[in-house]
């Protein structure tokens, strides 16, 4: 998961058209649904295509929400704030999302 965090940290100065944290995760766990693949390899490329390519479109609401976590928390820099925001997509889409869940069971289990 470090790897496609490293990658979504990249995506955030990506200029396009811009989506909501909602929108993101409907649009992330719709694109999950449809990953059949039953490799641990191609499932996590799978898995981080669809993550990427929403937060492309997400990237210029992501940059607005690492600025508020600055501000909320001025002693970290802003790779610990983008890493905070990538732990609560990561967590919000365990919560709200069946098929993310079950990739990261499934994740584990291979």
């Amino acid at each position: 998961m470090k790897k496609l965090g490293i990658l979504v940290i990249a995506l955030i100065l990506t200029n396009c058209k811009s989506i909501t944290k909602d929108e993101y995760l409907l649009n992330s766990c719709n694109c999950i649904d449809n990953i059949e693949s039953s490799n641990k390899e191609s499932l996590k490329l799978e898995i981080g295509d669809c993550l990427r390519d929403n937060f492309v479109n997400y990237s210029k609401m992501a940059s607005k929400e690492i600025e508020n976590i600055l501000e909320e928390n001025p002693n970290i820099t802003k790779e610990e704030a983008q890493n905070k925001l990538i732990e609560r997509l990561h967590n919000e889409l365990l919560e709200t999302c069946e098929s993310y869940k079950n990739a990261n069971l499934k994740l584990d289990n291979l």
